[in-house]
């Protein structure tokens, strides 16, 4: 991590750029993101799957740097993105998904956690998000969910550096988390699996929440 300046992240994203590790011309293609997907050569295996809501956040990120740095970026007041109007966090909240089908061996899975109403109603909108690819060895796939929380649209930059509290985003209750196993923003997006039980669950690696593959609705 050599190319990381503590304390100045201008000054990282200079020496990035002057190391070739973000290619102002085709940012898409710079070392930074092809190598965390290994689509180059990286002893340090995948860091995202490809094509991942990561993978597109990191990409939209070197895509606007690079505008930036060539001066096609944006001008003064409101040509400025607007803030979304959800907070999302990397919790510590894992879930696993055991006997895998062969099929999914290496693919892509999102899963999606939503609240269940009193009446029996699921949310459309999700309170928690993961996405891995499946391990083709042990035919099982695991992940941490980024939790999601509604903030007002007047919210400063603040707010978005400060972590999501679980119990905010998840209050107790019966949550419906769906598995799903195409491209991440497809509208033929379609679900494989779901199941029902109580969160928030005790976060961490060992043990996470697991659910068997057989055991799906």
């Amino acid at each position: 991590m050599s190319w990381i300046v503590p304390g100045n992240p201008y000054a990282t994203l200079r020496l990035l750029t002057d190391r070739k590790l973000i290619d102002l011309d085709k940012p898409e293609e710079s070392e930074l993101r092809t190598k965390p997907l290994v689509l180059v050569e990286h002893g340090g295996g995948p860091k995202f799957p490809l094509g991942s809501d990561t993978d597109s956040r990191w990409t939209a990120f070197l895509i606007d740097y690079a505008k930036t740095v060539r001066l096609e970026g944006y001008g003064p007041g409101d040509a400025f993105p607007k803030l979304p109007l959800r907070h999302s966090w990397l919790s510590e909240l894992q879930i696993k998904l055991t006997d895998l089908p062969d099929q999914f061996d290496g693919e892509l899975m999102t899963v999606t956690l939503h609240r269940m109403l009193s009446d029996g109603r699921v949310e459309d909108e999700p309170v928690a998000k993961g996405q891995s690819t499946a391990n083709p060895k042990q035919n099982v796939w695991q992940n941490a969910l980024t939790v999601f929380l509604a903030v007002e649209p007047r919210s400063g930059m603040q707010q978005f550096s400060e972590p999501i509290g679980i119990a905010a985003a998840i209050p107790k209750g019966k949550y419906t988390l769906k598995v799903t196993a195409d491209a991440p923003n497809s509208p033929a997006q379609k679900i494989l699996a779901r199941y029902i039980f109580d969160a928030p669950w005790p976060p961490g690696y060992q043990p996470p929440k697991t659910l068997s593959w057989k055991d799906r609705q």
